[in-house]
C-alpha cells in the first residue's frame, strides 16, 4: 500500500469519526436539555411550583385595571361572600354582583361607596330593599314562597334600625292597597 492511499483512508476514517462526533454532541446535547427539562420540572412539582401553566388560574381577588392604572372591576372572596363589583374613578362600588353563601343578589352604590338598594335571592324567595344614605335598611319587599310577601318601612333614626312597621300580606292584599296611603302608592302609566 501507497502513502498515499493510506493517508487517504485515514483522512476518510477521519471525516467520518467527525461526522459521528458531531451527532453525539448533537445527541448528547438534546438529551441533556431534556432531563435537564424533566428535572426541574420533578424538582418544582415536589416543592408544590407549577412549572406548566394549567387552563385554571386561582386567586382570592382579582383587579382589573384600565389603561391609566385605574382599578375599574374587582373580583374577590371573603368569608363565604363571591362579589364581582364595578368601581368609580375613586376605587369605590357603584355595582356589585354578590353569592353571600348561596344567596345572589345585586345592589347598587352611590358615588361615596354606600349602597342604597339590593335585588337578591334567599331560601324564602326575592327581596329588594332600599336603603337611606348611609347605608341603613330602609324600605323593602321580601316574598316568600308561600305567596305572602313582607313590606319593611323604617321611621325615626335610621341609624339604631328601629322598624317601626312591618306587615305580612299576600300579593292579592298588595293590590287592593290603598292608593292614598304615601308609603304605598303606586306610579301608573
Amino acid at each position: 500500500m501507497s502513502n498515499t492511499m493510506f493517508e487517504a483512508m485515514l483522512l476518510d476514517r477521519v471525516v467520518q469519526l467527525e461526522k459521528s462526533n458531531k451527532r453525539q454532541r448533537k445527541m448528547f446535547l438534546v438529551t441533556f436539555a431534556i432531563l435537564t427539562l424533566v428535572t426541574t420540572i420533578l424538582f418544582a412539582s415536589a416543592f408544590g411550583l407549577r412549572v406548566i401553566p394549567g387552563k385554571v388560574v386561582q386567586a382570592d381577588k382579582f383587579v382589573l385595571t384600565d389603561s391609566s392604572g385605574v382599578n375599574r372591576m374587582e373580583m374577590r372572596t371573603q368569608n363565604g361572600i363571591s362579589m364581582m363589583a364595578f368601581l368609580n374613578d375613586a376605587g369605590l362600588p357603584r355595582l356589585a354582583i354578590a353569592n353571600a353563601k348561596g344567596d345572589p343578589g345585586f345592589h347598587l352604590y352611590d358615588a361615596r361607596g354606600f349602597r342604597q338598594a339590593a335585588f337578591g335571592l334567599g331560601a324564602d324567595g326575592p327581596s329588594l330593599t332600599f336603603m337611606t344614605e348611609l347605608g341603613n335598611q330602609k324600605a323593602g319587599l321580601i316574598t316568600r314562597k308561600d305567596g305572602s310577601a313582607a313590606l319593611i318601612t323604617r321611621n325615626g333614626e335610621y341609624e339604631y334600625g328601629s322598624v317601626s312597621e312591618m306587615k305580612y300580606i299576600s300579593l292579592d292584599e298588595l293590590d287592593s292597597l290603598n292608593k292614598n296611603t304615601p308609603e304605598f302608592q303606586t306610579v301608573t302609566n
